[in-house]
């Protein structure tokens, strides 16, 4: 938890965010795991966290506790709890708004089909993201052919 807390506050961002992979609350009932809990949480608010990603549970969930935005998004391809739906959460940072926003999604013959104008950009957004790291790679190579590397 140090380690978390020391990074959180020198941290210079904007927005904060925390992403794990079973919520808090799905901690081991024990007294030592609800110290660990407690303490968690305690940093997060004390380091101004603005919101904290999680998956674990088959299903979506989207609350506020203690001024921290909490998701829980663990419907992207899973089994999911009864009536759920699988999705993706897009997040948007515009001047001085992060936004989180839910997308619904399906999967037919294991591809991602997408109706949603934000489902469009979250895939556009995926492959702008690719191929930027492909021409990066390719610029890598062809850097260190040349004996120099250039980033």
């Amino acid at each position: 938890m140090n380690h978390l807390n020391r990074e959180l506050a020198n941290s210079t961002a904007r927005f904060k965010l925390v992403c794990t992979h079973v919520p808090p609350d799905d901690w081991a009932k024990t007294a030592q795991m609800n110290a660990i809990k407690q303490r968690f949480l305690q940093i997060l608010q004390k380091q101004h966290v603005s919101m904290v990603l999680l998956s674990h549970r088959h299903k979506f969930q989207d609350f506020t506790r203690n001024g921290i935005r909490y998701i829980v998004s663990g419907g992207a391809g899973a089994a999911l709890d009864r009536n759920y739906t699988n999705e993706i959460v897009l997040l948007t940072v515009r001047g001085t708004q992060l936004n989180a926003k839910k997308i619904n999604i399906e999967w037919l013959d294991n591809s991602l089909f997408a109706s949603s104008t934000a489902t469009r950009t979250a895939h556009r957004s995926v492959a702008s993201v690719r191929r930027l790291r492909v021409a990066k790679a390719r610029r890598l190579r062809a850097s260190t052919n040349r004996g120099k590397v250039r980033v």
